[in-house]
């Protein structure tokens, strides 16, 4: 999400007629299951827990708890990197997008790589590719061609 959808969906006025709306349309029966069977819409597995809690969120002066934080999500693009120390060593861990146009991009990730930690949602498994509908996440064929893992390894172990 770029800043300028950031800052558009910021300044959307949540109105107390808004969050009665909302309410109303995620508490009428069957929604969800409409929603989450809709091969055109990919809703969030916290949708739930955003539309319950719609009208604190919408309250003046609402600051996140840490369910909100903890629970809130942005789709990844791209590369993310992130360096921090542990026990006097210099951890580097990467957020990569998951898409399949996003794939192509992890190669770059793995120079001088010792260890490979993949950190998935088990709440994914039997959800659709949002590229792809007609495949199951747990059926998706995630490492493919020169991606695969036992490739990587050999690969590494080349370099050595």
């Amino acid at each position: 999400m770029s800043k300028l959808d950031l800052d558009s969906i910021l300044s959307v006025e949540v109105t107390s007629e808004l969050v009665k709306s909302m309410e109303l349309l995620w508490n009428e029966k069957n929604i969800d299951k409409v929603l989450l069977n809709d091969k055109g819409v990919a809703v969030m597995d916290s949708a739930d827990y955003f539309f319950q809690n719609a009208r604190r969120i919408s309250l003046p002066g609402y600051i996140p708890n840490i369910d909100d934080v903890l629970r809130a999500r942005l789709k990844t693009t791209g590369i993310t990197e992130i360096d921090f120390m542990m026990n006097n060593r210099i951890i580097r861990m990467f957020d990569v997008g998951g898409q399949r146009s996003e794939r192509k991009k992890w190669i770059h990730c793995f120079e001088g790589v010792t260890s490979v930690i993949f950190c998935v949602s088990l709440s994914d498994y039997d959800q659709s590719l949002l590229e792809e509908t007609s495949h199951r996440n747990v059926t998706s064929k995630r490492a493919e061609g020169q991606w695969h893992p036992v490739k990587l390894a050999k690969t590494t172990q080349l370099r050595e």
